[in-house]
Parts: C-alpha cells; sequence; structure tokens
C-alpha cells in the first residue's frame, strides 16, 4: 500500500467538517417537531459527516470502479 499524504489544511478540514457534522446531528435529534428546519439541519449534519470521510469514500470507489 502506498503513503497517503495529507496536508495541515486536508487535516483542518476534515477535523471541522466531522465537528460541524457531529453538531448538526445531535441539534436535529434535539429537536421537538420534524419539520422542513429540522430535516434540512439532519441533512447538512449527514452530508457533512460524509464530506469529513471523503478520501475513505473516494478509495472505496476508486477500489470498486478502477
Amino acid at each position: 500500500m502506498r503513503d497517503r499524504h495529507q496536508s495541515t489544511g486536508d487535516l483542518i478540514s476534515t477535523v471541522c467538517f466531522a465537528g460541524v457534522g457531529i453538531w448538526l446531528l445531535a441539534e436535529f435529534a434535539a429537536m421537538p417537531a420534524l419539520s422542513l428546519k429540522s430535516l434540512l439541519i439532519g441533512l447538512s449534519g449527514g452530508v457533512s459527516l460524509l464530506a469529513a470521510f471523503r478520501y475513505p469514500i473516494q478509495r472505496l470507489v476508486n477500489t470498486f470502479w478502477h
């Protein structure tokens, strides 16, 4: 397996995406009623967590499609 190089900027953005994703999902879970606002907050949290795992997802996709 070859070395994976990640810059400091990649690490910072990954931590930020993960932190915001967890925070938004926690806010979504704490909302009392299901509304458009709560659904958008939950969706945003999920997408932020996916963004935090963008490099492992890319490697997984490349493994199966290349």
